[in-house]
């Protein structure tokens, strides 16, 4: 099953999230073998203004997906963006492409 995280960003985040560009990439490298999309979302009237995260991973089944999100170093709220305060909201979620 694929599982749907995204990251909102706080209107204020760009310059914090550009100071943690790197350790951010660090950490979705580790799990770069079950993600099947990553990247920022981007405004339509301002392309070079980035919104939020979104990163879609396959897991076996729901109780992977905790694991994923909990035991694997809390995946979606462990990530520097979201540790940092660059997220305002992090949300995790089943997904069907």
């Amino acid at each position: 099953m694929q599982y749907f995280a995204w990251g909102i960003d706080r209107p204020d985040a760009m310059d914090r999230r550009l100071d943690l560009r790197d350790a951010h990439w660090a950490f979705l490298d580790r799990f770069e073998d079950r993600l099947l999309a990553r990247g920022p979302v981007l405004d339509d009237a301002e392309p070079t203004k980035v919104l939020s995260s979104i990163h879609v991973v396959e897991l076996d089944d729901d109780a992977e997906a905790r694991h994923f999100a909990y035991e694997a170093r809390h995946f979606a709220y462990d990530e520097p963006f979201a540790k940092e305060g660059v997220f305002f909201a992090v949300l995790l979620s089943g997904y069907r492409h």
